[in-house]
């Protein structure tokens, strides 16, 4: 691909992902528990996986242990993370979703649901199906990135 596409699908994904989070996600994680838009995709996270040692967890969500210990340590002082030692090796941790965790998390996507359904209100059929199509296939291209 030509330099200049790549240069305008860089600034395009920024241009995306930059106001969907400021002006969508993180509106509803201060909605429940006033949590980071981290400490929710921590929950989001274990919610898929189930439990994690915290060096996946930081792997799955693209970030380093460091940036995870303060966020990490916060959702488990308000008991929506556990944290347990692996039965095989003392020296081990996993970090895993509590039911009040989960029950955060259902209410943000339940949150999330409604207000893009919302949001969608306001384009067409055609508009809403192309925006969905467009997403399964950057959801696609993201895959064969992580395969590499």
């Amino acid at each position: 691909m030509e330099r200049e596409k790549v240069m305008i699908i860089a600034d395009e994904l920024r241009n995306i992902v930059a106001p969907l989070q400021r002006n969508f996600f993180e509106k509803s994680y201060s909605v429940y528990g006033n949590l980071s838009a981290l400490q929710c995709n921590i929950l989001t996270a274990l919610s898929a996986s189930g439990k994690l040692c915290p060096t996946d967890l930081a792997r799955y969500l693209c970030t380093s242990n460091q940036r995870l210990t303060r966020p990490l340590a916060g959702l488990i002082a308000k008991g929506l993370v556990e944290k347990t030692k692996s039965a095989n090796n003392q020296k081990t941790v996993y970090v895993s979703i509590t039911k009040n965790g989960q029950d955060i998390e259902d209410a943000v996507h339940s949150y999330l649901t409604k207000n893009l359904g919302f949001l969608l209100s306001f384009v067409s059929e055609e508009d809403a199906e192309a925006f969905y199509d467009a997403l399964l296939t950057m959801r696609r291209v993201i895959d064969k990135f992580d395969s590499k």
